[in-house]
This record gives C-alpha cells, sequence and structure tokens, in this order.
C-alpha cells in the first residue's frame, strides 16, 4: 500500500478522498500499534510530499532535520474523523453548510 496522498489534508472536499486517507493511516496503525496521522515533508531536491506516519516518528522529525528533509506539519487520525464528521453533516443537511441558501 501507497503511504502517500495526492492533496494537502486541509484541501479534503469529498468523502471519497478523506475516506481513503482514513484507511491509509489505519492500515500504518495497525502494522505499527501506534498512532498515525499525516506528516508535510520538505525535501529540498523534491519538494513537498504527504507521508502516512507514526506521530512519533513525526514528532521526531519535526524537532531534529537531516540532510535537506524536514517533517514540517502533522494531521493525527482525530483530525480526520473530525472532518468526516463535518462532511458527513454536510451530505445530510447541504442547506446548513450554505449560509447563502435562503427558503
Amino acid at each position: 500500500m501507497d503511504i502517500t496522498i495526492d492533496i494537502h489534508p486541509e484541501r479534503i472536499r469529498t468523502l471519497e478522498e478523506l475516506e481513503n486517507i482514513l484507511a491509509k493511516i489505519k492500515y500504518v496503525e495497525q502494522i505499527t500499534s501506534s498512532n498515525s496521522g499525516v506528516a508535510l515533508k520538505q525535501n529540498n531536491q523534491f519538494g513537498a510530499s504527504y507521508m502516512i506516519v507514526t506521530e512519533r516518528f513525526a514528532q521526531s522529525k519535526m524537532q531534529s532535520p537531516t540532510n535537506g528533509e524536514m517533517y514540517v506539519q502533522f494531521w493525527s487520525r482525530p483530525y480526520f474523523e473530525n472532518l468526516k464528521n463535518r462532511l458527513t453533516q454536510k451530505v445530510d443537511n447541504p442547506v446548513d453548510f450554505n449560509p447563502k441558501y435562503k427558503e
């Protein structure tokens, strides 16, 4: 399984995108038995990428960057679960999320 994602975690707009990310996070958690999430990895040569890693690994990389590579930000699984709840509510009650809509 690929442990990268193609979209910035704060730009997820569909439940399908979110479900794919949550499945990858749960897969990594199952293998490592550790809390996991998405880390923004900045590489001087290759640019930025979003990796599914354990929280401990991300924190250690954010504190001590190595050879042109550093982890800049980390989003834990609860962030994605909260987003899933919000997106599910949006699907169930589209009127509540559109302030321009008036009856």
